[in-house]
């Protein structure tokens, strides 16, 4: 190869760990960057792929050369691509996959079969082969009406997914052809029309008072918008602000029609033209920032997290605070510091749920430069805060785990709020990231400073800031001298007689009584049940039978509103049994209290407008998160009622009583964290109490009072709790002394899960056999069932990896060990009915 020709290393959104190189055709050569989106052949489809180096020669004989470029800038900066390059290497996700991730949804283009009739073909012909070939008769039938279909149009057509058969015999016989055509990118940007007096128009404003008089015979209506868009124009000079208004709505307010706008145009009275639309969700006009005096601990706290901003250094803080304590508001105050240097900041937060509370907060300090990025939003609405993020026009972007690849110019200042939380870890696709540590890699690369906050810190965080990996931040005292709400253990052993029919099953008395009191004072609750449905599941009185998903090994959910039964896992759903399926008998059982069941009872007790339940199925449609917590903070429902939605950040001044109905229900699953994750939920639910001049009570409803997660957080005590839990962690080599890699093997073949598993133990135990040096470093769990032994009609086995973080600081031996034995399977025994996943640090192993 010559050194004047220029080549390109590409990754494609494919399960596949492999970089491809082509040539640059010379008329791209100025445009196609590193970081450039391209469209490139990929076997024989034309598809998106993403260029990660520029080459000047290349050892590749008979390259292809890329098709063509699909933006004027690079959609992924240096530090991303650095960043991607980190994920893909850490938890072992192919690079391309990771940056396809990192994209809005919709804008990738893939090559797409494209099917039209190449022969003469009538009804007759079309309803003679209807009789002997069906599928294809509705196939040509199709092709017939609408001219030419993709095969995903195609199926949807025809009604059956099997039509490879058919389709092949239709080409073979030439009646048919296909043709691979690039697809249209699923968003594009979006204009809307606006109108403004002509330039000449402008210039000479007698000449609008003499168009308007000679208008207002003979078109009065044309008279009337000329008249008011004299009027906004004049009001929008003296502002200083753009003359142009929206056509939609000048004519709404005038109630006139478009032919009297297009008939001034016509006379070269206006000027009507197409402006970008930003399709932003939370356009709304903010509330004005309460002045706020910052206490002696949040001066300090932001004194020494500005010492590290103004020297543009790399560094994390671990900002632990009580709940109620202002940690918000340091997080404001040190991006303000932030954007005055130029930078950007990104604030994470861990729930969709938060996201209105934030954005509110956060535009009351710093108005249109807050941007949201989360996954309730539509994916035009998405694409708009991408592009604007990416131009510089938002300098702050507000959302949940994938908000941490937003495009950020120069990025000074990186939130994790509630960086505890297990949402910042994605699990049901790749890859599977932590964005609290994403979030550090990324400040390291941009050399930016990390806030890491919580009043419950994960007990890795607050190993990290022991022992000086972080810095720590502590503040403990809530803002403006509030107490901590009193908190009050409610041992259900001992509260007699809870279940017959003289008592409500589901309130203790003491919280009961508390919540009467409450409303009485005009006083607001908070409710928490971390179970959504009306009951856990169904039991047959006479002969036992239980309710379970044919699809998962789980029992269904009762949901009384549809009178069905539901899988949380596949979605599955039945009608709810009025008898027992096989025994026929009417007493059919409902076992344990979600959160339809707390909410009914609730009804019984204070009326049906007295609640509103926040949970997965309430939340289901856009903008749900917020309606209900508005409907909450007016005071229309008096009671907040959720999963664990209600326990993360929500801050209600009028809040006072919080019940938690059942502190059990985290407690006993089979997991080493299931102790942190109650505590850290206790003690959060009950911060949502007392946070300003009200004293809070907080209700902790349990059959197991004397377990240490539930003790401590009743005394708002996480020093103890991290004591003794990074005792027992030392102690068995759990986290943060050790690392987790979770390997996941699932088919619908069970026979042939429990093979793989069995052969890749055996392969990985031999690897490990080979080094002598690591032989007693690595700790095998395995191969198992996993806890949840089928979801979705796929059998899943796994093993457990644990190695010391002594040995292996990085994780490079244990993912060279991984990768190694995973070439060695592959070759032995790859089976594409079996999946394995990997999965480092896993926050579940259920």
């Amino acid at each position: 190869m010559t050194e004047s020709h220029l080549f390109a290393e590409i990754v494609f959104p494919i399960p596949l760990n492999k970089n491809f190189t082509y040539e640059i055709p010379e008329n791209l050569r100025e445009l196609i960057q590193e970081g450039s989106r391209v469209i490139a052949p990929l076997g024989n489809k034309k598809t998106t792929g993403y260029v990660i180096r520029l080459l000047k020669t290349s050892d590749v004989t008979n390259c292809l050369s890329i098709y063509d470029i699909l933006d004027l800038w690079p959609v992924f900066s240096s530090e991303l691509l650095s960043l991607a390059q980190w994920i893909a290497e850490y938890y072992m996700t192919p690079v391309g996959q990771v940056l396809d991730s990192m994209l809005p949804p919709g804008m990738d283009r893939r090559s797409e079969k494209i099917f039209t009739l190449t022969a003469s073909i009538g009804e007759y012909e079309i309803q003679t082969l209807k009789k002997t070939k069906p599928v294809q008769s509705r196939i040509l039938k199709a092709l017939f009406v609408y001219k030419k279909l993709s095969l995903k149009a195609l199926i949807k057509k025809v009604g059956t997914n099997n039509l490879a058969k058919n389709i092949d015999e239709l080409k073979k016989l030439q009646i048919i052809s296909e043709q691979d055509v690039l697809s249209d990118s699923d968003i594009n940007v979006r204009f809307e029309k606006y109108v403004r007096f002509s330039p000449a128009l402008t210039d000479e404003p007698e000449r609008i008072d003499a168009a308007m008089e000679s208008l207002e015979k003979r078109s009065p209506k044309q008279a009337e918008l000329l008249a008011y868009l004299k009027n906004w124009t004049e009001e929008r000079i003296s502002s200083e602000e753009e003359t142009e208004i929206r056509q939609s709505d000048l004519l709404q307010v005038n109630n006139a029609p478009l032919s009297a706008l297009k008939g001034l145009s016509a006379k070269k009275l206006v000027t009507i033209f197409e402006k970008e639309k930003i399709r932003n969700p939370y356009d709304f006009i903010p509330e004005k920032p309460k002045q706020l005096t910052l206490n002696t601990e949040q001066k300090n706290a932001v004194t020494v997290i500005d010492e590290a901003i103004q020297k543009s250094e790399y560094k994390t803080f671990l900002l632990h605070g009580v709940t109620g304590s202002g940690k918000t508001q340091v997080y404001i105050e040190s991006i303000k510091r932030v954007l005055e240097l130029g930078k950007t900041a990104i604030v994470l937060v861990p729930e969709i749920s938060l996201t209105p509370q934030a954005v509110q907060r956060f535009k009351a300090h710093f108005g249109d430069l807050v941007a949201v990025l989360h996954s309730r939003m539509s994916m035009g609405e998405r694409f708009d805060s991408w592009r604007k993020l990416q131009s510089g026009d938002y300098k702050i972007v507000i959302g949940a785990r994938s908000a941490i690849f937003a495009p950020m110019q120069n990025p000074g200042l990186i939130v994790v709020d509630e960086e505890h939380e297990n949402t910042y870890k994605q699990s049901d696709s790749v890859p599977k990231y932590h964005a609290r540590d994403n979030a550090v890699i990324r400040g390291n690369l941009n050399k930016a400073v990390v806030i890491l906050g919580s009043a419950t810190p994960s007990i890795e965080s607050y190993y990290n800031a022991q022992s000086g990996k972080y810095t720590l931040l502590e503040l403990t005292k809530r803002i403006d001298g509030v107490p901590m709400p009193k908190v009050e253990i409610v041992n259900l052993r001992n509260e007699k007689n809870i279940h017959t029919e003289g008592w409500k099953p589901v309130f203790s008395k003491p919280l009961r009584e508390a919540m009467q009191t409450a409303l009485r004072y005009k006083q607001q609750i908070i409710l928490f049940q971390n179970r959504r449905g009306y009951a856990n599941y169904v039991e047959c009185y006479d002969c036992g039978f239980i309710g379970e998903c044919p699809h998962c090994s789980i029992t269904l959910t009762f949901h009384s509103h549809q009178f069905r039964l539901r899988c949380h896992y596949c979605g599955h759903t039945i009608p709810a049994y009025r008898e027992c399926p096989t025994c026929g008998n009417a007493y059919i059982l409902n076992h344990g209290i979600g959160t339809q069941k707390v909410e009914e009872q609730l009804k019984d007790m204070f009326g049906p407008d007295s609640v509103v339940r926040m949970d997965l199925d309430t939340t289901r449609t856009k903008g749900a998160h917020g309606k209900i917590l508005e409907k909450f903070q007016s005071g229309e429902a008096p009671i907040l009622l959720g999963t664990q939605m209600v326990a993360k950040g929500l801050d209600f001044e009028n809040v006072t009583v919080v019940g938690v109905i059942s502190a059990d229900t985290s407690l006993l699953l089979p997991d080493f964290r299931s102790s942190e994750r109650t505590f850290q939920l206790l003690t959060q639910v009950a911060g949502r109490a007392g946070r300003k001049d009200k004293l809070g009570k907080v209700f902790i409803q349990t059959y197991n009072s004397e377990r240490s997660a539930i003790v401590f957080a009743q005394n708002h005590d996480y020093a103890s709790f991290y004591k003794e839990e990074i005792d027992f962690r030392r102690e068995l080599m759990y986290p943060p002394f050790s690392r987790l890699v979770l390997i996941q093997f699932k088919s619908q073949d069970e026979k042939k899960v429990v093979e793989h598993a069995g052969h890749f133990c055996d392969i990985l135990r031999d690897e490990i056999g080979r080094r002598s040096w690591v032989k007693n470093q690595f700790d095998l769990m395995g191969p198992v069932s996993a806890p949840i032994a089928k979801i979705r009609n796929h059998y899943r086995w796994q093993i457990l990896i644990k190695v010391s973080k002594s040995f292996d600081k990085s994780g490079v031996h244990t993912r060279r060990l991984i990768s190694e034995t995973l070439s060695r399977h592959d070759a032995q025994y790859r089976d594409a009915k079996v999946q394995i996943g990997i999965e480092m640090d896993p926050y579940s192993l259920l």
